[in-house]
């Protein structure tokens, strides 16, 4: 048994304080350093698990072994070449603690336990009782024999050496072999990456704690237990999933959740890249003609907030300049019923904000987010508020346009774009202030679509249906082949009359063929597993990507449609989604169509 402990903290540093890379290396004396009031926790918690001497010397924590590590690990951030945008870098000061008390084998291994060749880490606590077999014997039989290591039963160095040796397998893959009681935490050096997990039974406790919040976190420590952990109200690491922390691309830490059994990571290294090449056909070479401004928006986004529109947004910000901004067009409806609620109230001061609907909430956290990881961008946030006269107005336009699809369904999200194509109404350049551009037309005249995710990725709730079925597997193929069968019979028509209504053009990335043909052609257990939480396991692939990208919130919404989303449903009673709308008793024929 041994006690492991680690602490990451980010140290912003300015670009001219930068001279070369600092390599990892072990300190020297701490003994002049003071100890935060977390590292103090987890010396004080793990060192009864081991015993030994103290190194560094630490004389209030002796007679138990601990070892104490300190690494400068280094990230940037840089634009392009010629950007005049100064590259954003950040120190991490990495800690590693670790106890050792020795159980099996002839000699007690010293943790961390290094590779020689790479300098990669391993923190470990556990015990192989199998698997891993191919690769231990192959350790035990040449590797330890070849350097004269005679400590045969070494499950750490066994693991550490699986690790090295992996070739295309993923780390996940290599602790997925083993059965047995183990938590660990691994410092990928090439890769930049600290993992950390436990076995699927959770025999080995691993506690987290985090400070600040997702989008500024500047701490995350792990500890097999911390001293006085109800006070700092840590929480046990969950077992159904695999964790790391990237050090690559954020100045905020993220811990990025890898669920066991998900997607092999080699693949969302696939997916950036279809997607990028998808999105870089669709950026190239737009047009200039209808800018009055070089810093005008060339693209907007149709953007709720959620996963598929977010990620596409962050996505594109790589191929378009700094020097334009990105419009991300949010549309909400006048929610009548939070109106009703505060004149029933008879409460004087209320003032409900009637556009504070879901898909503006959510809007705004994930511009934010944008905002927070792409330093230099403008994102404009257009919030187009769309009053019930304004809706009742254009109703029979919207239906005209939206023809033969004549459902009330077809009318909530054919309103929705509509309003949104037209892209008129305040803009926002902060998230952190309320100060707005009260009239703003968005000039854009590519729009951008999330569309075709779901229906690749198993995002509607229709696919979960499935999945509950007496045969989930067979009933979840079914669903997802009849939704790639009917994208191109679906309503990409109906969408791209309303919006090319108000001179836009609308382009689905996400339907690329080759992006198409790849999802396809996915083991359907790749890319979803609906026996997780909604937000989890729906779009798993695409949820991993977005993770990985630093999306650290976005990347867990659950999936609103976005008749819901924007409040454009039910807006004038409570008829199904299958009833049939109508013309206000004219002639389709004869309704002439304007422009707002």
């Amino acid at each position: 048994m041994c006690g492991i402990g680690i602490t990451i903290k980010t140290i912003s540093t300015s670009c001219s304080e930068i001279t070369g890379h600092i390599n990892p290396e072990e300190t020297g004396d701490n003994s002049n350093q003071e100890s935060s009031t977390i590292e103090d926790s987890i010396w004080r918690s793990i060192s009864p698990r081991g015993m030994g001497t103290i190194y560094p010397p630490k004389k209030h924590y002796s007679p138990f072994k601990v070892v104490y590590l300190t690494y400068r690990s280094r990230f940037s951030t840089t634009h392009e070449p010629g950007d005049q945008q100064s590259s954003n870098q950040a120190d991490f000061e990495i800690n590693f603690f670790v106890s050792v008390l020795h159980l099996r084998g002839l000699t007690l291994t010293q943790q961390p336990i290094r590779a020689s060749e790479t300098g990669n880490l391993l923190l470990w606590n556990g015990e192989i009782f199998d698997g891993l077999s191919a690769m231990i014997d192959s350790l035990l039989c040449c590797t330890f024999r070849r350097n004269k290591i005679t400590d045969v039963e070494n499950d750490g160095q066994a693991v550490l050496y699986a690790l090295e040796n992996r070739g295309n397998r993923t780390i996940p893959g290599v602790f997925l072999g083993i059965e047995g009681p183990y938590a660990f935490i691994y410092h990928d050096v090439s890769l930049n990456q600290i993992w950390f997990g436990r076995d699927p039974l959770g025999r080995r406790s691993l506690m987290r704690l985090e400070e600040g919040d997702s989008s500024q976190r500047s701490t995350i420590s792990l500890a097999s237990h911390y001293d006085g952990q109800a006070t700092l109200r840590s929480s046990e690491l969950a077992t159904d999933s695999f964790f790391y922390v990237d050090l690559n691309n954020a100045e905020s830490l993220c811990t990025i959740e890898i669920p066991r059994g998900s997607p092999p990571i080699i693949l969302n290294r696939q997916i950036p890249l279809d997607l990028n090449t998808s999105l870089r056909r669709r950026l190239v070479n737009i047009s200039t003609l209808y800018q009055t401004d070089a810093h005008d928006s060339k693209v907007a986004i149709l953007f709720s907030g959620g996963l598929d529109c977010t990620t596409l947004a962050l996505l594109a910000h790589s191929h378009i300049p700094l020097t334009e901004s990105i419009d991300l067009v949010n549309v909400a409806f006048e929610n009548t019923r939070a109106a009703a609620n505060s004149k029933r109230s008879n409460n004087q001061t209320a003032n409900p904000d009637v556009f504070s609907v879901p898909d503006r909430r959510t809007g705004e956290e994930s511009w934010k987010e944008l905002c927070q990881l792409t330093p230099g961008r403008i994102w404009r946030f257009v919030e187009v508020d769309v009053r019930i006269v304004d809706y009742l107005k254009y109703k029979d336009q919207i239906i005209e346009l939206m023809w033969p699809n004549d459902t009330v369904m077809d009318l909530s999200i054919a309103a929705a774009l509509f309003f949104a194509a037209w892209g008129i109404g305040s803009c926002r350049l902060n998230p952190n202030s309320d100060e707005c551009i009260p009239s703003y037309s968005c000039p854009a005249r590519v729009f951008l679509s999330g569309l075709g995710a779901d229906e690749l990725l198993g995002g509607y709730s229709r696919h979960r249906s499935a999945f509950t079925s007496e045969s989930p597997w067979p009933n979840l193929i079914e669903e997802l082949q009849l939704d790639i069968d009917r994208i191109p019979t679906r309503n990409l028509g109906r969408d791209d009359r309303i919006i090319a209504h108000h001179g836009r053009e609308v382009r689905y990335p996400f339907l690329d063929r080759d992006v198409i043909l790849f999802l396809a052609n996915l083991p359907v257990h790749l890319k979803c597993d609906l026996s997780l939480k909604k937000g989890t396991g729906d779009k798993l692939l695409l949820r991993v990507l977005a993770q990985e990208l630093g999306l650290s919130q976005a990347s867990q919404l659950v999936k609103r449609a976005i008749q819901f989303g924007a409040r454009s449903a039910k807006l004038e009673g409570l008829e199904k989604g299958t009833a049939q709308v109508r013309l206000n008793g004219l002639p389709s024929s004869t309704t002439h169509v304007d422009t707002p």
